[in-house]
């Protein structure tokens, strides 16, 4: 493509693909990162269903659902649990506490949370 006097439209979608490599790559590998810490849990639930928790998190990804309007939040306690929820808004990538009640146990060690609250 670099060699040529002229580009035709197959080129220009070549180009695009090549354009799009790298920031591809950088979400596949912050993906992978986000799949480690999730692997290394804690072989252990939060707490036990209908429990009401306030917890330190560290939020790994935020993705939004067209089909619920809402975000789907994963994130990891200080205990190495790990947790999920709705929430109506994207949470970045950090730390936040928040308070929440457990609503279910899900595969894997991960309890799920709903009406939750972020404090801070």
């Amino acid at each position: 493509v670099a060699n040529r006097d002229t580009i035709t439209d197959a080129d220009r979608y070549h180009l695009a693909l090549l354009a799009s490599v790298p920031q591809t790559v950088a979400r596949v590998e912050q993906r992978r990162q986000q799949d480690e810490k999730i692997a290394d849990r804690a072989e252990s639930y939060l707490a036990q269903v209908g429990a009401k928790v306030v917890t330190d998190i560290e939020v790994l990804r935020s993705t939004f659902s067209n089909n619920y309007n809402v975000f789907f939040t994963m994130a990891k306690t200080d205990d190495g649990c790990v947790v999920f929820f709705a929430y109506k808004e994207q949470l970045k990538p950090g730390r936040y506490n928040i308070r929440g009640t457990v609503k279910a146990h899900r595969d894997d060690y991960q309890t799920q949370l709903n009406r939750v609250k972020v404090m801070s």
